[in-house]
């Protein structure tokens, strides 16, 4: 049984230095051990709050962009309560193929 979990969104930065645009990853942390899963989903730096995970504002865009990440955070969720369920150790790496298969 796992001792810590952590589940955070953030962007990831490339090499290029002026990207405006910057894709959105989900790391997944169990016992100090983490993966990283890409969300398909590029966002815009000014509009992203590092604090809370999520963009800025109250826009249909934000909303929809906020959902869909939402939406990711409880399939992460769902796959570790099916991991539980089977009353077996897990890694953030088992969480990662559980939620891609």
């Amino acid at each position: 049984m796992e001792t810590s979990f952590g589940l955070v969104f953030h962007l990831k930065k490339n090499r290029e230095e002026n990207a405006s645009e910057l894709p959105v990853y989900l790391r997944i942390t169990v016992d100090g051990s983490s993966c990283e899963i890409s969300s398909k989903r590029k966002c815009k730096t000014e509009f992203w709050n590092s604090g809370s995970g999520r963009l800025h504002g109250k826009t249909d865009y934000s909303k929809s962009f906020n959902a869909y990440l939402d939406t990711l955070q409880q399939k992460v969720y769902e796959a570790k309560r099916r991991l539980i369920e089977l009353d077996q150790n897990y890694s953030a790496e088992d969480i990662k193929n559980n939620i891609l298969t």
